[in-house]
């Protein structure tokens, strides 16, 4: 890019910003994030009785991994099933730092 040019680009942003002015710009929307869970709340209703390979099975998870959650977290089956998926990862990631 020639100095010529680079120097009319810098001048005229300035310029054209105090003519024009600011763009009046509304915040955008805040929402509440939509955070996926191990399963679905539906999926999760009813799974207190089951052993831990059923439950793993259901939840297409090791049962090492849920051995861990139970463990670390005092949970129940279905609390386990309706955990945030960032939450377990949380878990998961101090039990992994522990060693």
């Amino acid at each position: 890019m020639k100095i010529s040019t680079l120097l009319t680009i810098t001048v005229s942003c300035p310029l054209m910003l105090a003519i024009v002015g600011c763009a009046q710009l509304s915040p955008p929307a805040v929402s509440t994030p939509n955070v996926p869970t191990i399963a679905h709340a539906d999926r999760c209703a009813a799974l207190n009785g089951l052993a831990d390979a059923e439950l793993s099975r259901h939840l297409d998870i090791d049962a090492v991994v849920l051995v861990k959650l139970r463990t670390a977290t005092g949970r129940t089956n279905e609390q386990i099933c309706a955990m945030p998926e960032p939450e377990v990862n949380q878990v998961l990631l101090a039990d992994r730092n522990k060693y």
